[in-house]
């Protein structure tokens, strides 16, 4: 089986739309444990497992095959009953104090689109958090035995503008957000929803704004599908519940408002083309309009991937920027000098000497995305 059949065959077990008809029956002992390797590696094998074990197809996997996958099922809903144990008594602590929490991404997901935690593998939680409590939700993390990480970021604690700040306690982890960073414009908080999130009340962002925030992350870290299956399976199951209540003017004004309706334009036109969905043309084209030059989009491309949305304002950006050269002391330490912290000043002319090879391949990237936005993986 070469890996274009491999491909092929992972997407039909998955139910997603393929240009080939597989014969599940004509899969051997060995390739299953291939599709299996690679779904694991893709942090899909949940979902594969629920999606054999739900139909006919179960009777058509060897059963060591079969209990390979449950196994992985299992290993995913152990992590994140921790995560979701964990996120409950962070919320509830919250409450008690009158603070509020936007859940984002995996685990939002998990609860209110896939309505099973274990079918959603998730490395961290992310959060959005108003900036003025901040200090009170970190000072609730350290009593509760978080360790707060800002001196992984650039920015140091700086919360208004840094990306998120991460806390961390027995290989579990969280991100907390002041904003959407790819939609720098909007307030989060006008149109989310209150529900329910590992047995507490919190919310999760607006329809539309969750929708733009998948697509949008997705298209940051790298478009590859293979590489990202899992991302876009994401927003397939996201479309299949929330599609035909979407307010598109309100996402098409967002995006070109934010200036990244051309990233999401590329991620939706993918899923249309390559994963048989059905977003309506006539919402691409709009999308896609702009008086952009192919020069223009690549170095707005490499400007967003360096120094953050071109919505940003200029005094933010300048500050960014000047972080991305001159980043925090304890950044530096440590990444760089832990051994020799009182040295930590040399290790600045290090890190400016990465930068420019991080700007030089990132407009690789741009230039060439067929062949530097691929990942070691399995395929």
């Amino acid at each position: 089986m070469n890996n274009k059949n491999q491909n092929e065959i992972l997407l039909s077990l998955l139910d997603i739309p393929t240009s080939v008809n597989i014969d599940i029956e004509k899969i051997t002992h060995d390739e299953w444990n291939d599709l299996i390797d690679i779904a694991k590696g893709l942090r899909v094998a949940p979902i594969l497992y629920y999606s054999i074990s739900k139909s006919d197809k179960v009777n058509k996997i060897p059963k060591d095959a079969l209990m390979n996958l449950r196994k992985a099922y299992l290993y995913h809903l152990s992590i994140n009953m921790r995560l979701e144990k964990e996120i409950s008594v962070i919320i509830d602590k919250m409450r008690s104090e009158g603070i509020s929490v936007i859940i984002l991404k995996g685990f939002a997901l998990g609860e209110t689109v896939y309505n099973n935690i274990a079918l959603r593998p998730m490395v961290d939680i992310d959060i959005i958090l108003n900036t003025a409590d901040f200090r009170s939700f970190d000072r609730i993390m350290l009593n509760l035995g978080w360790k707060n990480k800002s001196y992984m970021n650039r920015l140091g604690f700086d919360i208004k503008h840094n990306k998120h700040i991460e806390y961390s306690k027995d290989n579990l982890y969280i991100e907390v957000h002041p904003k959407i960073y790819e939609l720098p414009l909007i307030d989060p908080w006008e149109r989310a929803i209150k529900t329910e999130i590992a047995g507490t009340e919190a919310f999760v962002l607006g329809s539309e704004d969750f929708f733009m925030h998948l697509c949008l992350h997705l298209e940051y870290h790298g478009s590859s599908i293979l590489s990202n299956l899992l991302w876009y399976i994401d927003i397939l199951e996201f479309m299949k519940i929330h599609q035909d209540n979407i307010d598109w003017d309100y996402i098409i004004n967002t995006a070109i408002k934010n200036k990244v309706n051309y990233h999401l334009y590329k991620i939706l036109e993918s899923i249309n083309s390559q994963l048989g969905g059905n977003i309506p043309i006539h919402i691409l084209n709009r999308l896609a309009s702009n008086d952009y030059s192919q020069s223009k989009k690549m170095i707005t491309d490499l400007m967003t991937r360096i120094f953050g949305h071109g919505a940003l304002p200029l005094h933010v950006k300048t500050y960014i920027t000047f972080r991305s050269i001159f980043p925090s002391k304890d950044y530096i330490i440590h990444h760089y000098s832990s051994k020799h912290p009182r040295l930590f000043f040399i290790y600045y002319f290090v890190h400016i000497e990465l930068g420019v090879k991080k700007l030089f391949y990132e407009l690789l990237k741009i230039i060439f995305p067929t062949r530097y936005n691929r990942r070691k993986i399995p395929f």
